[in-house]
């Protein structure tokens, strides 16, 4: 069985970059799904329709389970979707969206929840707790473990962009042959003293991320569609080796010229862009929720592909 990272170079190479999020909001669904009134089975069957018509365009799938928690069967619609999209195409990688967070030990439930529980393919954490509480998900080689970096929620600077304090010899463990003269501008890096430098807290994250805990090569980072220079300057730091899910395209105000302009790696590839709303709830009838949403998918997979450079990666 190919790892997460396979499965998700396989299906750029064969020109699929769009991750469809599953968000299936029970109070949005058409009536014609509504058989039972809030219970898992209408997202099932939601879910059903439009993963029989995505899944041979789709680079990945991902559910967040908080639009699982709103129904009484919830969590059975959750695995059961997950069960259907591994049944009909088991080289499709499913992200389980949870943005888990915590000291090791409890961690390892949460591991023991994504990989076996809901046998996602890969799973959203938050880098807050520091490498030590990740590795429970760390040493998963063959899962995919994706960190935030940089969200596309407006409030996301109050926290992510904040300048933090770094000495030099932090710094150089980073860089051993030193940092590049020109990642000062080119960063927005602020120098304090000769010993002391102002970095934002999200490039942090990616220097850690990229640098340290990517040991088995299963990390990849989240950052926003609607945040275009923290994209561009975390791909100059993490370089080649991590792959991007960037959300926050569509609706929210990111654009795939912006991401794809930012975000791609040397090689033409390394990105992934969600959407979710833009596709599932594309349709305004109740009989054409799957053809619509296929629309929509080749619509952005066009869009992704003239942004693309003409070499393979």
């Amino acid at each position: 069985m190919p790892t997460f990272m396979e499965m998700l170079r396989e299906r750029e190479r064969q020109g699929f970059s769009i991750c469809v999020g599953l968000d299936s909001d029970v109070q949005k669904i058409p009536l014609t799904f509504r058989r039972e009134r809030l219970s898992g089975t209408q997202q099932i069957a939601f879910n059903l329709a439009l993963i029989e018509y995505l899944i041979n365009q789709v680079g990945a799938f991902k559910l967040n389970g908080a639009f699982y928690a709103h129904s009484e069967d919830g969590d059975h619609a959750l695995c059961r979707t997950i069960e259907i999209i591994h049944d009909l195409n088991a080289k499709i990688p499913v992200i389980l969206d949870v943005k888990r967070a915590d000291i090791g030990n409890t961690n390892n439930g949460y591991v023991v929840e994504a990989f076996e529980r809901y046998r996602a393919d890969a799973v959203t954490v938050n880098p807050y707790f520091g490498g030590e509480s990740l590795d429970p998900f760390l040493v998963h080689k063959d899962k995919g473990i994706i960190i935030l970096c940089r969200t596309s929620n407006p409030g996301a600077a109050e926290m992510q962009d904040r300048p933090t304090l770094i000495t030099l010899s932090e710094l150089n463990e980073f860089f051993p042959g030193g940092y590049p003269a020109n990642y000062q501008e080119e960063l927005g890096w602020q120098v304090v003293d000769m010993d002391h430098i102002l970095i934002p807290y999200y490039q942090i994250v990616a220097l850690l991320v990229s640098r340290r805990w990517n040991k088995n090569k299963n990390c990849a980072l989240v950052v926003g569609g609607t945040a275009k220079e923290a994209l561009r300057r975390v791909r100059i730091l993490v370089g080649d080796e991590i792959p991007l899910l960037v959300p926050g395209v569509g609706k929210q105000g990111g654009t795939v010229e912006d991401v794809m302009k930012n975000g791609l790696d040397s090689k033409g590839g390394g990105v992934i862009i969600n959407s979710s709303r833009d596709i599932i709830f594309a349709s305004e009838g109740e009989d054409n929720v799957g053809p619509t949403a296929l629309v929509k998918l080749t619509e952005l997979n066009d869009k992704v592909g003239r942004y693309r450079p003409v070499f393979p990666i």
